[in-house]
């Protein structure tokens, strides 16, 4: 399988933009994806083409676990992810510590529940967060 386009950022949108510069009205787009997924990018890809989608998997909220909730610092890489934290163990744990986000999404669901992004990565990726984590610890330690 080859992989034609990659979004230089990891939005629903920035994939959008890039699609709509190859795909032609009528191609055919086959979208698998979360019961979580958003409508935005659905009903985009929709206009865009013959869109066939199917929810693949569920995104379903993981059991309360018996957890040390006294961190320094935690890190989101979804909307999801605040929302079942949240869900689970309330809003208390995340107020005294730094919150990382993956991205603009994941940061205002963060800031909707009235918390305060700490970093938010540069470019919506994993390998960006880590990245802005690592420059914030570097940057204690001077």
């Amino acid at each position: 399988m080859k992989v034609h386009i990659v979004p230089r950022n990891f939005v629903g949108e920035n994939l959008l933009d890039q699609m709509a510069k190859y795909v032609k009205k009528g191609d055919k787009i086959f979208f698998p994806h979360s019961n979580l997924s958003r409508k935005k990018i659905i009903e985009g890809l929709g206009k865009m083409g013959d869109l066939d989608e199917i929810e693949i998997y569920d995104n379903i909220r993981a059991e309360k676990e018996d957890i040390d909730l006294d961190f320094d610092g935690v890190v989101f890489t979804s909307s999801s992810c605040v929302n079942n934290f949240v869900e689970i163990y309330g809003k208390e744990p995340l107020k005294n510590t730094k919150i990382y986000s993956i991205g603009q999404i994941t940061s205002q669901t963060i800031k909707n529940y009235g918390l305060e992004v700490y970093k938010e990565s540069k470019k919506q990726s994993v390998d960006s967060l880590i990245e802005r984590i690592v420059e914030d610890y570097e940057n204690e330690k001077n």
